[in-house]
């Protein structure tokens, strides 16, 4: 009667859990965090059975070891010019994909995954349009999306059509340039990350507003864009 459990962690005598009452005669859960114990290191829990007064009843050790999160491996995709497909991560791919200009959430995108589709091309701006510039939407978001297409088996082609637009354009440009930059390198070791989207409808207007600006034509942005990559 009026018996509690404490846990410590041991050899620090680190408090996971301080005397919490347990009733007699029923089993009883008690729960405690583990955050404390440094990654890859054996350590013991000390599970301590105690009377009111604090006079031990019981002790019994439990050795524990806190594994780091497994490495998140980028993607590596390679042109198969022999069968005319992709290799990623030395596999190849049959791309089926699809279009999304919608805010595809974590279940549909599961779905999608297990219809098997493959791929997608998310256009990462908002309905928020002047003109033909769009507000791009926020970095959590595309992160967030890149992760539920990660868990849903589904590779991204990364959206930045609209910044080489503009630089097709309007050529060469510092803040263009800050943008893509940050873009890259944030996004460029995503595991779900297949390709950069930089070009719609090259052969049309992509291909007539390089040649109607005169600014650097697309392998130049090509080989730029590779270098950060």
């Amino acid at each position: 009667q009026g018996a509690s459990v404490s846990v410590l962690l041991l050899p620090s005598g680190l408090p996971m859990q301080e005397q919490v009452s347990v009733p007699s005669g029923a089993a009883s859960t008690i729960t405690f965090s583990l955050a404390e114990v440094p990654s890859c290191a054996d350590m013991q829990v000390a599970v301590q059975l105690a009377r009111k007064e604090g006079s031990p009843l019981e002790r019994r050790l439990f050795l524990s070891r806190v594994l780091p999160p497994p490495p998140v491996v980028k993607s590596f995709v390679q042109m198969d010019y022999s069968r005319k497909t992709l290799l990623v991560n030395g596999q190849p791919l049959l791309g089926t994909g699809y279009y999304d200009s919608q805010s595809i959430g974590p279940t549909n995108l599961s779905r999608l995954g297990d219809a098997g589709i493959t791929w997608n091309m998310r256009y990462f701006t908002s309905n928020a349009c002047n003109g033909t510039v769009c507000e791009r939407l926020s970095d959590a978001f595309i992160r967030s999306y890149m992760d539920w297409s990660h868990a849903a088996g589904i590779y991204v082609m990364f959206d930045l059509h609209n910044e080489f637009e503009r630089l097709a354009k309007e050529g060469n440009s510092t803040e263009l340039w800050r943008n893509i930059t940050a873009q890259v390198q944030q996004f460029r070791d995503h595991p779900a990350l297949l390709g950069w989207y930089i070009c719609d409808d090259c052969m049309t207007q992509w291909l007539i507003a390089q040649i109607k600006a005169g600014t650097p034509t697309l392998d130049t942005w090509y080989r730029a864009l590779e270098r950060l990559d």
